[in-house]
């Protein structure tokens, strides 16, 4: 099984730039997309690929966030409400549930914008830490995580590690709630399976910052501890380019149905 995890930074944008052209000879069976900027049940103007099954979370000001799932196999049961008013209003979180395994796309807030924002940042990882992680935990629940985390974990995952100490994105408290998230089981699978190499999954569009490798790995497969047998590949797309971001891929030894 072939899974996705992609921030659009805008569906029409992506698709204008050939997404689903790519997507559709990619082979992936499950696409979390994130920050698809749009009305979903209102566009007129887009389609999706024929055979896959969709859910999609919406935020409430227009061009604004959003996630998408597709999945080849129909899920047993979808969820896009949830008990943290930032999350559905923002359309931060979408999950498919199937017999052995739930599927999550999660938008996390970035902190950039100032410290209010970064506050808010702060507490969605403190919920969703304790609603989705340590939940699924105590239930025994398979779970796969896609998501845009908006935080380099550690100095091998941005390339100028030190100028950023004091950034959004890569403040001491952002990375130790990652240090204590895969302490307690979970697992990153991409750097699961490429150790210490240097990885990056999102550049800004500035200083030709793209053509440099001057980038942050933000973006994750994050998964639950009883999956790690599963896990055979992960890489990042690079190419052609959709996004200021580039699809993660991760390919499980692992059927939905």
């Amino acid at each position: 099984m072939k899974i996705c995890t992609f921030n659009a930074n805008g569906i029409r944008s992506a698709i204008r730039k050939g997404f689903w052209a790519w997507f559709e000879n990619s082979s992936i069976d499950v696409l979390c997309i994130q920050e698809t900027k749009a009305q979903l049940d209102k566009l007129k103007d887009i389609s999706f690929p024929e055979g896959y099954h969709l859910i999609y979370n919406d935020a409430l000001k227009p061009g604004y966030s959003g996630v998408a799932i597709l999945s080849k196999i129909a899920p047993l049961s979808t969820e896009k409400t949830f008990d943290f008013e930032l999350c559905n209003n923002e359309g931060r979180m979408a999950i498919m549930h199937f017999k052995e395994v739930s599927i999550a796309s999660v938008y996390f807030p970035s902190g950039t914008s100032g410290d209010a924002r970064q506050d808010l940042k702060m507490q969605f990882l403190e919920w969703i830490n304790t609603d989705l992680f340590k939940a699924y935990k105590e239930k025994s629940r398979s779970l796969i995580v896609c998501a845009d985390v908006n935080i380099a974990h550690r100095a091998i995952d941005l390339k100028n590690d030190k100028a950023n100490e004091k950034n959004s994105g890569y403040l001491p408290e952002e990375r130790q709630w990652m240090d204590e998230l895969l302490a307690t089981g979970w697992i990153d699978t991409h750097r699961h399976i490429i150790g210490t190499e240097e990885a990056y999954t999102w550049w800004t569009y500035r200083q030709n910052a793209r053509a440099r490798d001057v980038g942050w790995r933000i973006d994750y497969q994050i998964v639950s501890e009883d999956l790690e047998p599963f896990i055979n590949h992960a890489y990042v797309q690079k190419d052609p380019i959709f996004s200021d971001h580039a699809p993660l891929i991760v390919e499980y030894h692992l059927t939905l149905s």
